[in-house]
């Protein structure tokens, strides 16, 4: 949308996004995560749900002492319902090739990144970071994972304040 309507959004923020990594940057982190990505993004049982968390998320735990039934509801309703349609979603963005080439925006960007990041690491932010020229900047949350909206919350709500509310002065 920046892009396309610069006239419209004045402030980018981008969190722990794999836009802009290559098809094989994209492939050799699936593999090295060691399940496939509907396995992960759509799980069907409790310990695939688990799975995801421990990935996701560094500092809350792994739900390990969240009971099965809770996780079964979360389950259904999360990733079964429209699961069909979630899939083919997955399957088109896993399928098609993806465009590398980022354009530098017009607008301010501020990237913000989990350092313990297991599903897009850090190196990926350093180089969209790069690909988006000038006017992006990127701020490293400390000991975060990749939902680092959940590991680390006030520091994610005083970046993204900070840099879309216009100074007091």
């Amino acid at each position: 949308m920046a892009e396309i309507y610069p006239e419209m959004v004045e402030k980018v923020v981008i969190m722990s996004s794999g836009v802009g990594c290559t098809d094989d940057q994209k492939w050799d982190q699936l593999k090295s995560v060691g399940v496939g990505v509907a396995d992960l993004l759509l799980p069907e049982k409790p310990a695939g749900l688990r799975r995801l968390v421990e990935l996701s998320v560094h500092k809350c735990g792994s739900l390990k002492w969240a009971p099965d039934f809770t996780l079964h509801e979360f389950i259904d309703e999360m990733c079964n319902t429209n699961r069909k349609q979630k899939q083919e979603l997955l399957e088109h963005l896993l399928t098609n090739k993806t465009e590398h080439n980022i354009q530098s925006l017009s607008q301010e960007i501020l990237l913000i990144w989990g350092d313990k990041d297991k599903i897009f690491p850090l190196s990926f932010a350093h180089h969209l970071q790069r690909d988006l020229g000038p006017r992006c900047k990127l701020e490293v949350i400390e000991d975060s994972g990749h939902a680092a909206n959940i590991d680390s919350p006030d520091s994610v709500d005083a970046l993204i304040k900070g840099f879309i509310l216009p100074c007091e002065v």
